[in-house]
């Protein structure tokens, strides 16, 4: 069962609960922003089932309130950004207003971020970017998740790009895992009590599973195209961790399990200036769609799906499933917050 609830209610609603718990006002805004722009899109993966974990992290100093962001200059278009263990969503959007800052000069910037936390959808950066008119590319690693070939159990992150295009009147996000599927997906499903397709995971014995709870008893998600999503996912982990000299997937601690502390996360943003390369780039990004249209008259692009979910949201609500709301209400009674269902 969903209940239809309105965006702003649920925007007051988690503000409010962040700062009460001594979240600064700018992160509350971030880690919201960044949460209702995934549910708008559809994306319940990375929406309001993160809340009630967060909060814990907040609550357990996994996530810091007092926290510092220092950034350090390498280049005029290269930084490192160092989050201080702070809230994830905070220091990615600091880290892609660095990027847009450096590229808008320079045409070309690289900001890198460590000590940094889960940073939720990777699309709210690219938007981020690519409403200023630049290409974006954003990488993360996460805590080990996904198998790869010829080896038993989890060994990488499900480390996830986002690509981001400037568009009019909406910028092309492809915003994906390297596993078949994210985890916050599987997740989903099991907090609904559905079972998922074969070939998304396998339990901890290395058995293909349809049940999604078998993910976090020692279960993995299958890297997507076999060793090619392994390889891909190797390749973020050193253009994140590892070049930002911060730690591997390997040494990322898994959020969940390690609630009190910071997971030590890294990410990795770079901005191009196509007007510094290419005057004609926003025509011949719209010749190529449109010839791919005349090919084919339904073409999805990267993203369409997400930006036809958000424009038939009626009435400026959500949907959010009752399991969901369940788990709101509860992080809000254990920290003597109202719930949201009183509010609806």
């Amino acid at each position: 069962m969903y209940y239809s609830v309105k965006i702003p209610l649920l925007e007051n609603w988690m503000f409010n609960f962040l700062t009460t718990l001594g979240t600064k006002p700018e992160d509350a805004l971030n880690i919201t922003n960044n949460i209702l722009e995934a549910e708008k899109r559809g994306v319940h993966s990375h929406g309001l089932m993160l809340l009630p974990l967060y909060i814990s992290r907040i609550t357990q100093n996994g996530i810091k309130r007092d926290y510092q962001i220092t950034c350090n200059n390498l280049f005029p278009n290269v930084a490192i950004i160092d989050g201080d263990s702070g809230p994830g969503q905070s220091i990615a959007f600091a880290s892609a207003r660095k990027c847009v800052e450096l590229a808008s000069d320079a045409g070309l910037s690289l900001v890198m971020a460590k000590n940094s936390n889960h940073v939720g959808m990777l699309a709210s950066y690219g938007l981020e970017i690519a409403n200023h008119n630049l290409i974006g590319i954003i990488m993360t690693n996460t805590g080990p998740s996904i198998s790869v070939p010829n080896c038993h159990g989890k060994v990488l992150g499900n480390n996830a790009i986002c690509f981001a295009l400037p568009r009019e009147p909406n910028p092309i996000i492809f915003d994906f895992a390297t596993g078949v599927v994210a985890c916050g997906k599987v997740r989903y499903a099991a907090l609904k009590n559905e079972t998922i397709p074969a070939g998304w995971i396998k339990d901890k014995n290395d058995n293909d599973t349809t049940n999604p709870f078998d993910l976090d008893d020692g279960g993995s998600v299958l890297p997507f195209g076999d060793y090619k999503g392994y390889g891909l996912a190797f390749i973020v982990d050193v253009l994140t961790g590892v070049l930002a000299g911060s730690v591997s997937s390997l040494h990322v601690k898994t959020q969940r399990r390690h609630e009190n502390r910071s997971t030590m996360a890294s990410q990795t943003f770079i901005s191009i200036n196509p007007s510094h390369i290419n005057p004609s780039f926003n025509s011949g990004l719209n010749n190529l769609v449109n010839d791919l249209r005349k090919k084919v008259d339904d073409i999805l692009l990267p993203g369409d799906k997400e930006i036809s979910f958000c424009s038939n949201l009626k009435d400026n609500h959500v949907n959010v499933h009752e399991k969901v709301l369940k788990l709101l209400d509860e992080a809000a009674t254990t920290n003597n917050f109202e719930t949201i269902s009183s509010t609806l």
